[in-house]
């Protein structure tokens, strides 16, 4: 996302954002992702609501948000909406590894500061890939410019 470091001959740094993953009935932080939150992922992928908010647009062999950037200030929101067949699913899967996933009448995106997440039932999240429980309701905010790295 970042361009390859070993193109540049001097160090670089940068700002980037993270995302802060909190309760919204209680405020609590379950904890901040540089690359992105995962709520109802591989236990509803086939079937079900599936949202992604992104920081970055690749999300492991995905390019599952093409205008993400992690130094951005927003947050890109990816929903698949539960009535989205499967084998649509799969064919969206597919394509989603170069990106040409998108537009979808059943894949959704939008580019947020912020968005609060309700669920009829509890769902799994992942922060960065690392499994943090289940919730019935979850509130993504970006904290702007909120690591220096360099590279």
């Amino acid at each position: 996302m970042l361009g390859s470091p070993s193109l540049r001959p001097d160090p670089v740094a940068a700002e980037i954002d993270l995302l802060e993953v909190t309760d919204p009935g209680t405020g609590e932080v379950l904890g901040r992702a540089a690359a992105h939150v995962v709520v109802g992922g591989l236990d509803a992928m086939w079937r079900g609501r599936v949202v992604v908010a992104c920081n970055a647009g690749q999300v492991g062999p995905f390019e599952l948000a093409p205008r993400a950037h992690p130094g951005d200030g927003l947050v890109d929101v990816v929903t698949i909406a539960g009535r989205m067949p499967l084998r649509q699913r799969i064919a969206a899967l597919r394509r989603a590894r170069s990106g040409s996933h998108l537009p979808h009448p059943d894949i959704g995106i939008e580019r947020l500061t912020a968005v609060e997440i309700t669920l009829d039932r509890p769902a799994l999240v992942r922060i960065d890939g690392v499994r943090s429980g289940r919730v019935r309701a979850v509130r993504i905010g970006v904290v702007a410019d909120a690591v220096t790295i360099v590279f």
